[in-house]
């Protein structure tokens, strides 16, 4: 069905190698500026937009900032471990 299509186009390709890269060039050019905009509109703050101030999970991300001080400048990670067997 698209076997004679794709024949024919790259049968075109391969006669129209610079032509076909210029195009490439130009369309990755044209594309590039739009692509830098979509990060600039995506919001990745899901507290504030939806989940509701009455949720589970808000209510616990109270009391988590409220008991160990969400908000300080020091990210530490701290890993508790113990030898219980998972098996």
């Amino acid at each position: 069905m698209f076997e004679s299509f794709f024949f024919k186009v790259g049968k075109y390709v391969r006669r129209n190698k610079k032509k076909v890269l210029v195009f490439w060039i130009i369309l990755f050019l044209l594309m590039a500026y739009p692509a830098t905009l979509i990060f600039s509109d995506t919001s990745y703050n899901l507290t504030n937009s939806l989940v509701t101030k009455n949720s589970q999970s808000s209510k616990a991300n109270d009391i988590l900032t409220s008991q160990f001080h969400g908000n300080s400048s020091d990210p530490s990670i701290i890993i508790v471990s113990n030898n219980t067997s998972i098996n």
